[in-house]
Order: C-alpha cells, then sequence, then structure tokens
C-alpha cells in the first residue's frame, strides 16, 4: 500500500474494532475489520505490508499476537502468542523485518524488563532476545527509526522519567538515552 494508511485497532472499552484512514489526505475512519478478541493496552508494530497488534487487557489480560495485511479490509487473523509477562502494556517497536515488545505487565506477575521479538513475515510465538530494559516497567511510550527503538517513561508502580534505547539489530539491554522533563506513563505511543 505504500505506507498511506493510518490503522486503530482495539480500546477502552474493550473494543474489537479495527478503522482505517488516509495519512496523504484529511478524511474520516473507515471501517477495517475486527480484531480476535476486543481488548485495549495493546503493543503494535508494523512493516509496509504487515500490521502485528499483542497482548492487552479484555478484562483480563491476553496472550494474542494478531495481524493485518494493510492493502486489503477484513479481520485479523491470529499470528501467534505473546511470551510470559508482557501481556499488557509492553512498548511496540518495529522494522520492517522485526516486532519487538518492551516491558509490559501481567496479573499477579506486575510489570517485565524483559524485551521479546518475532520476525514481521512469519507467524509464530515472540522470543526472548536475550537483553533487558533498565527496570520493570509497563505503559512506555516509544519510536523507532531502522536503527534504534526508543522507550520513554512508563510505569513500575509509579511513573518514571527514564528514556532509554534498544539496537534494533542486536536487541541487547536498553542503554540510557536521556530523561523526559517530567515522570510520565501513556497508553500510546508505537512506530
Amino acid at each position: 500500500d505504500g505506507g498511506s494508511r493510518g490503522i486503530m485497532a482495539g480500546g477502552y472499552p474493550q473494543s474489537d474494532n479495527i478503522d482505517y484512514f488516509n495519512i496523504e489526505s484529511a478524511s474520516n475512519a473507515i471501517d477495517f475489520g475486527n480484531l480476535t478478541d476486543g481488548r485495549w493496552g495493546i503493543a503494535s508494530g508494523a512493516s509496509r505490508t504487515r500490521g502485528l497488534f499483542a497482548g492487552g487487557d479484555s478484562p483480563s489480560d491476553v496472550n494474542i499476537i494478531d495481524f493485518i495485511t494493510f492493502a486489503s479490509t477484513g479481520n485479523a487473523t491470529d499470528f501467534g502468542d505473546v511470551g510470559p509477562d508482557q501481556w499488557r502494556y509492553g512498548a511496540g517497536l518495529s522494522t520492517q523485518t522485526r516486532f519487538v515488545i518492551a516491558g509490559g505487565a501481567t496479573t499477579p506477575s506486575g510489570q517485565s524488563n524483559m524485551i521479546q521479538s518475532v520476525e514481521i513475515a512469519s507467524q509464530g510465538n515472540t522470543v526472548d532476545s536475550g537483553g533487558n530494559l533498565s527496570s520493570a516497567k509497563q505503559a512506555s511510550s516509544s519510536c523507532c527509526s531502522p536503527t534504534r527503538g526508543v522507550i520513554a517513561g512508563g510505569y513500575t508502580p509509579s511513573a518514571l522519567n527514564v528514556i532509554e534505547f534498544i539496537t534494533m539489530s542486536t536487541l541487547g539491554d536498553g542503554q540510557d538515552f536521556g530523561d523526559t522533563s517530567s515522570n510520565t506513563h501513556t497508553e500510546l505511543g508505537t512506530c
């Protein structure tokens, strides 16, 4: 599709809606289809052809990963499962080949510092990358380039001001990047 579609999926209260809109011009959202389960607190990522939606709360924790193909419309298809301790509010990061979930939480485990990944072109479960964030946290904001993924703020059990980065090709431990101007956490933010 050349990257011209924006996608919104899930939401609070418990929604399975997937909508799309044209990024290149002002327009209203149009129904795309539905997730396999209504939920919020989803980590998301994408290549130019596929979008992935991982985990969430429904109202209990969900380990589902769904995928869609941007060029078509229709319901999401099961892709695989999120690994342990990252079922909701993980930071989603992606390149054209890899989808990464950093941090997150499950009940009753609490927050996680794990970094897990899966190849976008295949279907399967996330695997532990071997790296970890500097602390266990959920509800961080995230953004990335093809080289670096940045994770900012978070909650564990109070709001944080830490910004850290990972190298997307190697997925080692989170490294110090700086600090936000105030302690913050969010339920949105992905690339």
